[in-house]
């Protein structure tokens, strides 16, 4: 890892905060800080990024290999803010409302498959 990507490792921290869609605020109360100042002084730069800090922000979606390292790991798409709800949301759901729901996206998916194939041919 060069010098460059842990110098911009505040700046990484930021990207992903957003990405997942919290606020600097939201973020510190849903990893239990009281007060959101830590963390601002962080992804401005000012204090050094703690690893504590990093592998807790990965309970709101922060990819730490990412904020770490500035590398996407091989293979692995980020989720967009509402792909990641709808994960979080799926989660939650008895297993009986999972296969509900599964079943449903099964259903919608390949129509919208079979439509993009007539538009195409």
């Amino acid at each position: 890892m060069s010098s460059d990507s842990v110098e911009d490792i505040h700046v990484r921290l930021r990207e992903e905060i957003e990405r997942c869609g919290y606020s600097l605020a939201a973020a510190s109360r849903a990893i239990g800080d009281t007060g959101p100042q830590s963390l601002k002084d962080v992804v401005a730069g000012r204090k050094k990024c703690p690893a504590e800090l990093v592998g807790r922000l990965s309970v709101i979606g922060v990819d730490i290999f990412y904020v770490l390292t500035g590398a996407q790991k091989p293979g692995v798409e980020k989720l967009k803010p509402d792909e990641t709800a709808l994960l979080d949301n799926y989660r939650h759901l008895c297993d009986e409302q999972r296969e509900a729901v599964f079943r449903v996206s099964e259903v919608m998916s390949s129509s919208q498959r079979q439509e993009k194939k007539t538009n195409q041919g």
